[in-house]
């Protein structure tokens, strides 16, 4: 006896459709943490994507399932973005990152740890363009986060003093640039010990700095 094959069952209602809508943005957000974890930054970009345009239809843009995957999918654009900027491809990373940067504000607002690491990142690829002035903007905007985040005495905001140090450097203002390594160095030493490897290579670029500096006349007698 034949058996005619069975139709797949429907939602009947809407409350059925809504359900069936949020387990298949539930599986998508599923799928792309487990991409994002096995390194597949770009299948997992699509399939956040995919969850939150779902989680937006269901649920409305200001729910917090659609803002958690909106920090998902920050995460992904920057880790894309640091892939790019690895190669030299600043144009296409300084989107990703002005996207995850958006993303980021919007979920967490704008005085967030992950709004200032993706500003610092920006900064990074402004100073490989040469572009200094929006550098130093980016970075300063990233340390008055970090500082009102952690205080001065921390070693994350340490690491962006360093970075305006190494701007500034570029730029020759190296008495500036200095007094930035100086402050840096401090908290390094003080919170890694003198012997850590960070403590010990802005030690090194701090010293290699003060060779470069005009020696102080000596007194007059």
């Amino acid at each position: 006896m034949n058996i005619a094959t069975q139709p797949e069952l429907l939602p009947e209602t809407e409350s059925d459709w809504i359900n069936a809508l949020t387990d298949e943005a539930c599986r998508l957000h599923d799928a792309a943490v487990e991409a994002y974890g096995c390194g597949r930054v770009n299948e997992a970009e699509g399939l956040f994507r995919r969850s939150i345009a779902l989680f937006e239809q269901v649920e409305g843009p200001e729910h917090p399932d659609v803002a958690a995957a909106l920090g998902s999918l920050g995460a992904v654009l920057s880790a894309l973005a640091a892939l790019l900027d690895g190669q030299s491809k600043f144009d296409e990373a300084e989107r990703l990152y002005n996207s995850a940067l958006e993303i980021f504000t919007r979920v967490y607002g704008e005085e967030h740890y992950e709004v200032a690491t993706t500003l610092n990142n920006l900064a990074m690829i402004h100073q490989a363009r040469g572009d200094y002035a929006r550098t130093e903007a980016t970075l300063v905007r990233a340390l008055a986060i970090k500082e009102k985040i952690f205080g001065r005495d921390n070693v994350d905001v340490s690491l962006t003093l360093n970075n305006l140090a190494v701007s500034r450097c570029a730029q020759g203002d190296g008495e500036k640039a200095a007094e930035l390594y100086d402050r840096a160095l401090a908290v390094f030493e003080a919170e890694l010990g003198a012997d850590h490897p960070i403590t010990l290579i802005r030690r090194e670029n701090y010293e290699d700095l003060l060779k470069g500096l005009p020696k102080a006349a000596p007194p007059l007698i």
